[in-house]
């Protein structure tokens, strides 16, 4: 558990105590095996299993499920859960507390429900970024050499203004991920950053690049995928991705980047119109410019495979992703 993790978990507890006029205790877990953080007691002998994590979106929840699928009840403890945040964990039956008190438990020895606690005041800037600072920061993670540029080298690069870099690299040093005071720039706390990325991204423009779903013809099936010719200009994604490198997952859904017409997709690769369709169509974002490495032709850059994995949900994906992508970057 990382020291941040310390804080606002010990300041989950006096809030909840506080609230509750209950005593709780939290034994840690020592056991580097262990599937869960500790056990949150309780002082009528409640105990629960603890899973301790900042920023939660939505796409953590359904990989939490999955990881806690074997245990009729636990607990999430984060820094701050929104109000639709809450609402969908309730929904959900997941027990939760945050370090300003918000909580749901219910048991039948223990019933606790406590909501509309604010978030607490920050000086910090707003975290939600713009379309643009989201791709600017996609190409910067994928090609870190790119923080060593001026402003005005990296306008034609990126795609985006001046004002727009200096306002996005102001709120990277805000946030510890660039130090200041040490040049040339890099990166820190990168899996973090990277995290903070793929919750942006998911929220504020993969949505907007999507350009419809599709289904495969019948005569295709869902197996005629690994004999399309792809190239440059289409380029998996996801699960799919996943599936090139790994001998044996099987995608249930499809993503593809593309800069090439839809029609065009639909006459060479036969794939039928379709909303609730299993192949996901997006617009490519980014160009050869900013020269991004893709370790494997006729798939996507890795971040961005990463990404697809993770907002997908799946946590067998994303252990697979983590245990055998790494070996083919």
């Amino acid at each position: 558990m990382r020291l941040k993790e310390k804080d606002f978990l010990y300041e989950a507890i006096i809030a909840l105590e506080k609230n509750s006029d209950l005593r709780i205790n939290f034994e840690s877990s020592h056991d580097i095996f262990a599937k869960n953080d500790g056990n949150i007691i309780f002082e009528n002998s409640v105990h629960l299993p603890v899973e301790i994590k900042k920023g939660v979106r939505k796409h953590h929840i359904k990989q939490l499920q999955e990881k806690y699928r074997e245990n009729s009840h636990w607990i999430l403890i984060s820094d701050y859960l929104s109000k639709p945040l809450q609402e969908y964990l309730k929904e959900n039956k997941i027990f939760y507390l945050d370090a300003v008190g918000n909580t749901y438990i219910r048991l039948p020895s223990l019933l606790l429900h406590i909501k509309g606690e604010p978030r607490k005041e920050t000086p910090k800037s707003t975290s939600k970024l713009t379309q643009a600072e989201v791709r600017a920061l996609f190409f910067l993670i994928s090609n870190p050499d790119l923080l060593t540029y001026s402003y005005r080298k990296l306008e034609p690069i990126l795609g985006v203004g001046v004002a727009t870099l200096s306002k996005l690299f102001s709120f990277l040093k805000v946030k510890g991920f660039i130090n200041p005071d040490v040049r040339p720039f890099s990166f820190e706390n990168l899996e973090e950053l990277k995290d903070f990325w793929i919750a942006s991204y998911g929220e504020t423009l993969k949505p907007r690049l999507l350009r419809g779903r599709f289904r495969f013809s019948k005569n295709g099936g869902s197996r005629s995928w690994e004999t399309w010719e792809l190239g440059k200009e289409v380029l998996w994604s996801g699960e799919a991705a996943l599936a090139r490198i790994s001998d044996y997952y099987l995608p249930g859904e499809w993503e593809i980047y593309t800069s090439l017409p839809t029609i065009e997709l639909i006459k060479r690769y036969r794939i039928i119109p379709d909303s609730e369709g299993a192949i996901g169509v997006y617009q490519k974002f980014w160009n050869e410019a900013a020269n991004l490495s893709l370790n494997i032709p006729s798939l996507a850059p890795d971040l961005l495979i990463e990404a697809d994995i993770k907002l997908g949900g799946k946590a067998r994906a994303s252990q697979i992703f983590r245990d055998r992508y790494a070996q083919h970057a």
